[in-house]
């Protein structure tokens, strides 16, 4: 998804589906009841060996923000994930949203690093005391 907020603003949310490279069995529920977690289990690795992506994920929330040409991102992950489908996934309340909700914080504090630097180096420069110039040499070409 991409907005664009002004003409000097763009942002680009993106969610990543990845397939998930921790085993099932042992991971994916412990209710302590071994009958009903297999069960389970084996409903999730037979949704995954039938293309079922949602069956067992990882997805990483990116969040890219341009301003002025000037590029922030934040990321945030979660692994080991099962749901029905993408709707469920980001239904309110659910880590879907949070995952993305997460990741736009991180851009934000990223722009907000990135002014605070800029800031703090503006008031350097405008004291010409704080700064140390570096006598121009030149060297004649023999």
């Amino acid at each position: 998804m991409k907005i664009q907020h002004q003409e000097n603003i763009d942002v680009t949310v993106t969610l990543k589906i990845e397939a998930c490279d921790i085993p099932i069995r042992g991971n994916a529920i412990a209710s302590g009841d071994d009958a009903y977690d297999k069960t389970i289990e084996d409903d999730l690795m037979y949704r995954l060996e039938n293309g079922d992506i949602w069956a067992w994920f990882n997805a990483t929330a990116i969040v890219e923000i341009s301003v002025n040409g000037v590029k922030f991102q934040g990321l945030e992950f979660l692994g080991a994930c099962s749901y029905k489908d993408l709707k469920q996934f980001l239904e309110d309340g659910d880590y879907g949203r949070d995952l993305i909700d997460c990741a736009w914080e991180r851009a934000i504090v990223s722009i907000e690093e990135y002014v605070s630097a800029v800031h703090g180096t503006i008031e350097t420069i405008a004291k010409p005391e704080n700064l140390y110039v570096n006598p121009i040499v030149f060297h004649r070409a023999s």
